[in-house]
């Protein structure tokens, strides 16, 4: 127990030793104002620089997609016989345009099937 005791004492002894060792190291550096200014902007401007090189790398596959879009636009345009519109946003209908439509196609659609099945057709419920 004694020398158990003892060798607590001795690294007690040294970790005070070594944390007024490195209090006195830290306490005889010089903070520079400035430069602990400076330091979060350049930290931050690393920061920008990293994601200015993840957009460089993203920007193929984007300019890809976007030309998908633009081709599957082209199409729709073509089908509607409207390949020279300059302004294809302009064809989009109004939601609630939309919606009215929408309804009208579901009841033409469930009065088509009741005519097939009062015929006797196929697809019958």
């Amino acid at each position: 127990m004694i020398e158990v005791d003892a060798s607590l004492r001795t690294r007690l002894s040294s970790s005070v030793e070594e944390l007024e060792r490195v209090t006195t190291k830290i306490a005889s550096f010089d903070v520079d104002a400035v430069i602990l200014a400076i330091s979060e902007r350049v930290r931050a401007l690393a920061d920008r620089k990293v994601r200015h090189v993840s957009a460089g790398l993203d920007l193929p596959s984007r300019r890809t997609e976007l030309q998908i879009l633009h081709n599957a636009v082209a199409t729709c345009l073509a089908a509607l016989g409207r390949s020279s519109e300059p302004h294809p946003a302009k064809l989009l209908l109004p939601a609630a345009t939309i919606g009215a439509v929408r309804t009208m196609v579901e009841q033409r659609s469930g009065i088509v099937t009741r005519a097939r099945c009062a015929r006797g057709g196929r697809g019958c419920c």
